[in-house]
């Protein structure tokens, strides 16, 4: 089902990161031990794999590298010092870049059926699996332990398109951050250069200007399972062999006029109601019904 066509370490451009880190908050310690976050972004793409790695491949490498340079943490990893029993004596975890940090790039070529993949109907959840990248697992450097944060495997399906498959470390960054990555990432590999993506103003900010009380840093970095984070750590991986199904439901314009006018009625006072408050409002109850009927 999948053919790996080539394997690729992407740096920032030599000395325009250097060594640099940014310490973990009592925010970000909540997603120490939580699954690494997964995406598929699908893509027509009506041509031949050799198109593909003559035009496509060197765009995003060229445009990952730039990219990486204004989001550092991306191509770092997650550094952790085991065996430290309070944070107050302790070194604190944080995402750090080494001059020479990398993102692993994957290419690989599919087999499996684009359109089926890409429809709405009901499919089995292990067959978009192979199009999503293991994010590595841990490693012991000196006295600490690192993690790797984000992993990119581009898969072509040939003469139909091209599926985008992102994993990245928890704690790496929220849903805001991620989009605004892909953005820029978006926008240099249209341009070939940062200058719009620069011009924009859209930079990401690093500095930790937020004041709290120290004493959170220590509970939460203090929780129960943070502690087993050594060179034996395993992140979890996705399981092939699984009985979970994955469908995509469309609520269309119609649909949510109906759904407007229909609260209305129940609540005349309302004066606006957007069409995300009623589909999000929506699915939530159909949710619920869901796990009312099935007991869960």
């Amino acid at each position: 089902m999948l053919n790996v066509l080539e394997k690729c370490r992407i740096s920032p451009p030599p000395a325009t990161v250097g060594d640099r880190s940014l310490p973990l908050t009592f925010l970000d310690a909540v997603w120490l031990l939580f699954f690494p976050v997964h995406q598929v972004f699908f893509y027509d793409f009506p041509h031949p794999t050799s198109y593909f790695l003559e035009t496509i491949v060197p765009k995003l490498k060229h445009s990952l590298s730039i990219t990486l340079q204004h989001f550092f943490p991306f191509a770092g990893n997650l550094v952790v010092y085991p065996n430290q029993k309070h944070l107050s004596n302790a070194k604190r975890p944080e995402i750090r870049h080494v001059e020479g940090d990398s993102v692993m790039l994957t290419f690989a070529e599919s087999s499996l059926d684009f359109d089926d993949l890409t429809g709405n109907h009901v499919r089995e959840s292990h067959k978009f699996y192979p199009l999503i990248p293991g994010l590595g697992q841990p490693s012991k450097v000196s006295n600490y332990v690192t993690i790797p944060l984000f992993t990119v495997q581009v898969t072509i399906f040939p003469n139909k398109g091209i599926a985008m498959g992102l994993t990245n470390h928890h704690c790496l960054c929220d849903a805001t951050t991620r989009f605004n990555f892909l953005n820029a990432w978006t926008s240099i590999a249209k341009h070939g250069t940062d200058e719009l993506f620069v011009a924009s103003g859209s930079l990401p900010f690093y500095e930790r200007v937020i004041k709290y009380p120290e004493s959170l840093d220590e509970i939460y970095f203090n929780q129960p399972g943070i502690e087993i984070i050594d060179e034996g750590y395993k992140l979890p991986q996705l399981v092939s062999d699984t009985d979970k199904a994955r469908a995509t439901l469309v609520l269309t314009q119609a649909h949510i006029s109906w759904l407007k006018k229909w609260l209305l009625t129940q609540l005349p006072i309302l004066e606006y109601v957007s069409s995300f408050s009623v589909a999000c409002a929506y699915v939530w109850s159909c949710i619920a019904k869901s796990r009312a009927r099935i007991g869960g």
